[in-house]
């Protein structure tokens, strides 16, 4: 397991010194929109499982979800996850799947659940290969 290697103590906060300040690029869009990152991406054989973790349990915001759709809608190679848990104590609550352009329901899961269901997605990825 890669476990980030950063000393909060003697480095200062990771999320603080090291994520970029996207909003710098605010003034290069479209008013009211602004770049959204993702928390972990992953390609085999050219497909793509993009996870994003929230830590409340209401809707996906609504721009991150318009785009999640449509990403997804354009590439059927595409899948997001949108996680619902704690990153900081890695425990999950549940996720939701986008894929197609569609939102599937929320599927009520734990950490193990979760890795399930990425395994059964790495699993298919890389079978495509032989195809």
């Amino acid at each position: 397991m890669r476990i980030l290697t950063w000393d909060c103590d003697r480095q200062g906060c990771y999320h603080e010194k090291m994520c970029p300040k996207l909003g710098v690029f605010d003034e290069c869009l479209p008013p009211k929109m602004g770049m959204s990152d993702v928390d972990g991406i992953v390609e085999i054989n050219g497909r793509f499982l993009l996870v994003e973790w929230k830590s409340f349990q209401g809707d996906i915001p609504a721009g991150q979800r318009i785009m999640f759709q449509r990403l997804t809608e354009i590439d059927k190679a595409i899948t997001v996850l949108v996680v619902v848990g704690d990153p900081q104590l890695m425990t999950v609550h549940g996720y939701r799947k986008i894929w197609g352009g569609e939102v599937f329901p929320a599927v009520m899961t734990d950490l193990d659940g979760l890795k399930v269901k990425i395994k059964a997605w790495a699993d298919l990825a890389y079978a495509s290969r032989f195809k």
